[in-house]
């Protein structure tokens, strides 16, 4: 019962976050450390008990640092491509269209398809990496980093090509752009910027993504 299952987290120190009946009546917990900030850890109970797993933020954001980091350096540098571009451009003097109701349907199309898909794109791949973790006993978070590492790095490529081709479109290429156009590649810069992965961010995604395969 619910109420047997909450004396039995609380003797062992854990808040019951939920639990889910097994085939053979098995149970399988999902609880924190009640003295813990963002702990969880999942226990399997029948005739006895075991402890599945029980991640710490702390340890997985150590664990995962050194991949966060490479993680880091790619994204800036894409960042920086487009940022390095855009300077050059400028320049070199931007060439604006003289009919400020020009619309420069291409670039544009490309940078709104490419945003989108920067946020739909990046999931599907992460899911689709987690697949290949199901079954296995023993799951590192270091593992669990790389289909989020795919699919965060195929999301800012998109973001760099929208970047590069609205750019392109500030020259001259085209036909032209008016002046308001210069707000496309700026705003996806500050998109890139915004979604700078940080290790904290990227360790509660792999303490989902251990729920997730759990279940």
């Amino acid at each position: 019962t619910r109420d047997s299952v909450l004396r039995y987290g609380a003797s062992v120190g854990c808040e019951l976050l939920n639990f889910f009946v097994l085939p053979a009546n098995d149970l399988l917990l999902q609880a924190r450390p009640s003295a813990g900030t963002g702990r969880k850890c999942f226990i399997i109970t029948g005739d006895s008990s075991m402890t599945l797993f029980n991640t710490d933020a702390e340890a997985t954001a150590a664990e995962i640092a050194p991949q966060v980091r490479t993680l880091q350096i790619i994204h800036a540098t894409l960042m920086a491509g487009v940022a390095a571009y855009l300077v050059f451009i400028f320049s070199q003097g931007l060439r604006f269209s003289e009919d400020s109701d020009a619309l420069p349907l291409m670039p544009l199309g490309f940078a709104v398809m490419c945003v989108v898909m920067s946020f739909v794109v990046p999931p599907i791949v992460r899911r689709a990496g987690l697949a290949d973790f199901r079954g296995k006993p023993q799951i590192t978070a270091e593992s669990l980093v790389a289909p989020f590492q795919t699919g965060h790095i195929i999301g800012m490529a998109m973001l760099e090509g929208a970047g590069f081709l609205s750019g392109f479109a500030l020259t001259g290429g085209f036909g032209g752009a008016p002046r308001w156009f210069l707000a496309v590649p700026i705003t996806i810069l500050v998109l890139m910027l915004i979604r700078f992965p940080r290790v904290a961010s990227v360790a509660d995604w792999v303490s989902m993504a251990r729920e997730e395969i759990a279940l």
